[in-house]
């Protein structure tokens, strides 16, 4: 265990925090932990989290086996439910 300092773009304003995470924690636990701080407001949906310009990342992986460099910046994303697509109907 050791704490990095991550910098996390926030959903509403784009802001970038930085912030000293415990190499441990998962995205999830990081999620939490700016739910709880007030720095993001509660979504239905949830949250997930990816590196900027790059994939969504798991939400069990911890932080220090995602690869960061100093340079990335991990994007706090509001999770959405589009519904479902329905296959066209077949007309008669």
């Amino acid at each position: 265990m050791a704490d990095r300092a991550i910098r996390i773009m926030l959903p509403v304003d784009g802001r970038i925090l930085t912030v000293d995470l415990d190499d441990s924690m998962t995205t999830s636990e990081v999620i939490a932990e700016l739910l709880a701080g007030g720095q993001i407001q509660p979504n239905q949906f949830g949250y997930q989290m990816g590196k900027k310009g790059g994939d969504l990342l798991n939400r069990d992986a911890a932080i220090r086996d995602l690869g960061l460099r100093d340079d990335n910046v991990l994007r706090v994303i509001p999770a959405t439910d589009a519904g479902i697509l329905s296959s066209p109907r077949e007309v008669r």
